[in-house]
């Protein structure tokens, strides 16, 4: 289960979580020591008992941490607390391509831009193959664009360095690139190598066949070996040729040769160095005509192509300052001049300025705090975390029991949400500060898109939103008072409730009384009913009485009738008034007559009283009986026709003698 905001490990204090995967899961955390926030990915607990995959972990974070590169996001510290083994790395306040790519919706990133991610992230492997260590999951997940506060270009960083293979362990290659085949199916397989996939000795042009599959999907918008099997895929990475992005769009045909040299599947046929691809993809992609940028991600522009394209400016994306004599600059300053630090929702605005930050920056950390305080929200609705979903709103829910981490993800189960993206009104006032701001927040459920406007308050110097759970009105058929009282939401009983609060998505409706059956037509409650106060959702449950119900009421009818009628006379309430009948059997003795078996019914009919969950039973019995004649006990078929009623609320069900 995901920590918590304020819970501490390892030293570190978590603020929230960014995200997770296979191998475990990065937060947002607090340095234990110093006036900074790291990213800490904390690894599976399966992971971390396996005495082979530690030392390899120590092993190659330890060499992770030795990288130092403008392009690669650095490693500070690892270790191991409660049982699970953990690495802290740079914080990189902006999204990573896979983010863009879902931000552009459709076409790619424009050439320029690719030119100078796939230069930057090229530069950034080649310095660590030269030193003695692979990546292995070159993707766009892994390559980060960050937004610098203090107004500096954006820089392409390189992520997750802490889990590569040094180069030169050849006695650690077939087990490591094992593990890097069996985890890699659920993230990465589009970008692997087929010497990965096989098990193969691997080296530095395996990152490169994976960079050049990151640059396919950078330019064309598709996945090189796009399929929803990821069988096909493997196979695909295997057998198939490489895919020519002039297929997609005719305009880069001149790349095609470059592509099928770096996603060659001998890689002897590949280039050299990453840095080659890089240079050979930056002269081809020269030759084409500039054009028009796809639309903006949420965190600003991206920048327009390098120099070199006609009517084209200078590069944008240029490298900031060294990252770590960056930080020397802030430590120096923080103990010379007492620099103040600036929590806003997940990210970290550090203001050394005399006189403090001005109206429009402190404008600019709303905006962002409150967008965070959204993207938040999804992410953690996404993820299953029910404690985080409540703790960012405004208002206390109406029936705090469904809203739980189970409840959350059984409708995950039902309604997967992916495709987040959280942005700001852009018609507000971008000068002045505000403690209320207005958000978009999108996202699929299932396959079905969903966007509401909602607005964001400032209280305390936490941002909330104004609402983050679903008020749903139940409208119960009528004189349902016992049944209602068994209906469940995604597992949890609203006791009878009229009015719930759920999480968006599709709420569970069923029974906690096994003998019933209780449905609803229920539809995936989209991010839109957040807002939709006018017209609240409804569910309008139907009460149906099951085969397990019909079953347990002539059960208990069986149990009475075996009771009253046990070859002697019958206990007190068995008979109704005048006396049970006489047997029509000539010759048997009174109260004789014993049953022995129900044999077989006929006619039965059993109705549902849901006010009461009792069962009007009606219909004929036969039984296979005993009885004395004579002096001598002799077999006998006895008949009873029944108007009964069970009682459903009791456990088990019992008899109702009528007139109770």
């Amino acid at each position: 289960m995901p920590l918590s905001e304020g819970e501490q490990f390892a030293g570190y204090t978590v603020t929230r979580l960014l995200g997770s995967g296979e191998m475990g899961e990065v937060y947002l955390a607090r340095h234990p020591r110093l006036p900074r926030f790291e990213a800490l990915k904390i690894l599976r607990a399966d992971l971390s008992a396996d005495p082979d995959f530690k030392r390899r972990f120590n092993q190659e974070a330890d060499q992770a941490s030795g990288l130092w590169h403008p392009n690669i996001v650095g490693v500070h510290d690892r270790g191991e607390y409660d049982g699970r083994l953990w690495i802290a790395m740079d914080y990189v306040n902006g999204p990573n391509l896979t983010a863009v790519l879902a931000e552009r919706r459709q076409g790619g990133l424009s050439a320029g831009e690719v030119v100078e991610v796939v230069s930057a992230v090229a530069n950034a492997l080649d310095h660590a193959h030269h030193l003695g260590l692979l990546h292995r999951d070159v993707k766009p997940e892994n390559i980060m664009i960050s937004r610098p506060d203090d107004g500096s270009a954006p820089r392409i960083l390189l992520s997750d360095f802490g889990i590569a293979r040094p180069t030169a362990d050849d006695a650690d290659a077939t087990q490591a690139v094992t593990d890097t085949t069996t985890t890699v199916i659920g993230h990465s397989l589009n970008y692997s190598a087929p010497e990965q996939l096989r098990g193969a000795k691997i080296d530095g042009r395996t990152d490169q066949y994976a960079l050049a599959a990151t640059a396919y999907q950078l330019l064309t918008g598709e996945r090189p070996f796009s399929h929803a099997n990821p069988i096909a895929v493997i196979n695909a990475q295997l057998t198939a040729a490489p895919p020519r992005p002039g297929a997609t769009r005719p305009e880069l045909s001149t790349t095609d040769a470059t592509f099928a040299r770096a996603l060659a599947k001998d890689p002897a046929q590949r280039f050299g160095r990453c840095g080659e691809f890089a240079a050979a993809l930056a002269a081809q992609l020269q030759q084409q005509p500039a054009a028009a940028p796809p639309p903006q991600p949420h965190g600003g522009p991206m920048p327009p192509p390098p120099s070199g394209y006609p009517g084209s400016p200078p590069p944008q994306w240029q490298p900031g300052p060294p990252r770590r004599k960056r930080k020397r600059l802030v430590l120096g300053l923080v103990s010379a001049l007492a620099a103040i630090a600036v929590l806003v929702g997940a990210a970290i605005v550090a203001v050394h300025k005399f006189g403090g930050p001005d109206a429009a920056a402190l404008a600019a950390q709303d905006r962002d705090g409150a967008r965070l305080a959204g993207q938040h929200y999804l992410e953690a609705l996404a993820t299953g975390d029910a404690r985080t979903v409540l703790s960012l709103s405004t208002q206390q829910p109406a029936t705090p029991q469904l809203l739980t981490d189970k409840t959350l993800n059984a409708q995950l189960s039902a309604t997967p949400i992916t495709d987040i993206m959280v942005t700001i009104d852009p018609t507000q006032n971008a000068d002045v500060p505000s403690d209320t701001q207005h958000l978009t927040l999108s996202a699929h459920f299932g396959p079905t898109p969903s966007q509401t406007a909602i607005s964001a308050h400032k209280k305390d110097g936490q941002w909330k939103l104004d609402a983050t759970t679903i008020a749903v009105t139940i409208t119960p058929p009528p004189n349902a008072d016992a049944a209602m009282k068994a209906l469940t939401v995604s597992g949890a009983s609203i006791d009878g409730a009229t009015t719930i609060s759920v999480f968006p998505g599709t709420p569970q409706v069923s029974s906690s009384n096994r003998y019933i059956d209780i449905t609803a037509d229920t539809r995936p409650l989209l991010l839109e009913a957040l807002t939709n106060t006018a017209h609240p959702p409804t569910i309008a449950p139907v009460i149906t009485l099951n085969d397990a119900g019909r079953q347990a009421s002539l059960d208990a009818l069986d149990r009475r009738l075996v009771y009253c009628f046990a070859g002697v006379a019958p206990p007190e309430g068995c008979c109704p008034p005048g006396g049970c009948p006489v047997t029509q059997n000539t010759g048997v003795e009174p109260n004789s007559q014993k049953l022995i078996k129900l044999q077989s019914t006929q006619n039965m009919n059993y109705e549902l009283d849901p006010k009461t969950l009792r069962v009007h039973i009606t219909g004929t019995l036969y039984y296979s009986a005993q009885a004395t004649l004579h002096s001598q006990t002799v077999p006998l078929r006895s008949t009873y026709t029944v108007d009964s009623q069970a009682d459903l609320s009791a456990q088990p069900p019992t008899y109702v003698p009528r007139g109770q």
